[in-house]
Formats: structure tokens, sequence, C-alpha cells
């Protein structure tokens, strides 16, 4: 759906803590915003290390935490597309300051 209804900024944190109630709960609001007509983005601006479920624990790198949003990303019901996508994986590389 062609969004007519102007751009949307969520901030969140999402990658923060990848967990599943913190991922669905921005998913929630992308897509529901995307449905209503807007053209939601999202932002998530911190220098804290990301929590790792995989590790249990603190990291600095995002790298992993950014792979399993991505998949989320990308799944049909939720179609956040693949420009986001490529966005997303350009940081990647990124180390948050510690």
């Amino acid at each position: 759906m062609k969004a007519t209804r102007g751009p949307v900024v969520v901030f969140g944190i999402a990658f923060l803590y990848p967990l599943a109630g913190v991922t669905w709960q921005f998913l929630h609001y992308l897509v529901g915003l995307r449905r209503l007509g807007f053209d939601p983005y999202y932002v998530e601006d911190s220098g804290r290390w990301v929590y790792d479920p995989a590790l249990g624990d603190f990291t600095p790198d995002p790298a992993r935490n950014i792979e399993i949003q991505a998949a989320w990303a990308l799944r049909e019901e939720f179609d956040l597309g693949a420009a986001e996508l490529a966005a997303l994986q350009g940081t990647a590389g990124h180390r948050t300051p510690g």
C-alpha cells in the first residue's frame, strides 16, 4: 500500500533488547501505521551496549541483534521491505561506544 498520509517516526529499543515482547511491540506500531496510510520509520539511538540473548549478557557488537530483527522485517506479514533491510544491514559494522 502506498503511503499517503506522510512520514511518522517511531523511536524504540527493539535492537537494544531483541526479545519477543519488545520486537512485537514495535512491529505492531510500524505495521499499524503503515496500514493507516503513513510511511513509518523506526529509529533507535542509544550509546548503550545491546543485550544479546545468545550470550545472556550485554555486548558492544549489535550484529547478531541486527540479524534477528532483519529476519522479522522480511516476513511477508510485515513486509518492511528490501530497502529497509539494506539500511539495517548497513549498520551491522557499527560498534556502540562502551
